[in-house]
């Protein structure tokens, strides 16, 4: 259940969990990076949920034709290095619209993942 918030800046984390997926090459991901400064929280996915729709201010340009998920395949590790999840980057027609923590364990955890815990490559 989606649960609307009043619109906010992005956190320090959900900032470097977007510039560190973005920063792989493929076509999109610099327009994709030039929207974090203007990017809004505007839901959480759940009560509880660190996954969060994202919107754009007015006036920024798009990034072009990506839409749906950003290709790019990122796995979370716990400090262990057990692998615990993964960060899914959402687009919609050119603009930032998620962050997706998809988890594997039990325990849901309540805010995203450090960055250094996210290993990225480019899906193939």
């Amino acid at each position: 259940m989606i649960v609307p918030i009043s619109p906010r800046a992005l956190s320090q984390r959900e900032a470097a969990i977007l510039l560190k997926l973005l920063a792989e090459p493929f076509a999109g991901a610099s327009g994709l990076r030039a929207q974090i400064p203007y990017t809004l929280v505007v839901a959480h996915w759940s009560e509880m949920s660190p996954s969060v729709d994202l919107d754009i201010r007015p006036g920024i340009a798009s990034a072009g034709p990506i839409h749906g998920i950003i290709p790019v395949v990122s796995e979370v590790r716990d400090e262990s290095g057990s692998y615990v999840g993964e960060i899914i980057i959402w687009a919609t027609h050119g603009y930032l619209s998620g962050i997706e923590y998809a988890v594997v364990v039990d325990d849901r955890p309540r805010v995203l993942p450090d960055p250094q815990n996210v290993e990225v490559r480019l899906a193939r």
